[in-house]
């Protein structure tokens, strides 16, 4: 049984933390920090523009030692993201971030963005689909009395 991104969102909570394209690193921080999390998507108002990540932090704003509160969350957030659809596979999804490089994806549905799924999210479905499926071959091979 191959699990659809669908699945992985109602295993997780829905919120998706926003930032605004002219919020601080210091706000982007805080906000990343307080919600435990590693990756925000940035708005222009209501408009997604991009998504900032832990990895942005580091390659694009501590690694040039910029100011905090004299950077925006636009000039260091990835712009070209790397999106997903509630339909694709887990391991479609598993070699979309393995080939890119990355650890978070925007999941949409239509033109909707719907959540934001990362590596852990996939690994956790696709250990749960495993054991699923050797459950099942243990009981076809030794019957579910064994």
């Amino acid at each position: 049984m191959q699990s659809k991104i669908r699945d992985v969102l109602t295993d997780k909570t829905q919120d998706i933390y926003c930032v605004q394209r002219t919020d601080t690193i210091e706000d982007v921080v805080t906000v990343m920090n307080d919600k435990r999390i590693g990756a925000v998507i940035v708005k222009d108002g209501e408009t997604v523009v991009g998504i900032l990540t832990e990895r942005d932090l580091l390659k694009k704003f501590l690694a040039e030692h910029k100011d905090p509160a004299k950077t925006y969350a636009c000039q260091i957030m990835t712009d070209q993201m790397v999106i997903t659809t509630v339909d694709r596979s887990c391991e479609d999804c598993m070699t979309i971030m393995t080939n890119h490089r990355i650890r978070h994806l925007p999941v949409y549905d239509g033109k909707e963005l719907v959540g934001i799924i990362s590596i852990g999210d996939l690994m956790k479905r696709l250990v749960q689909d495993r054991s699923t499926e050797v459950h099942y071959l243990q009981d076809y091979i030794h019957g579910p009395f064994a």
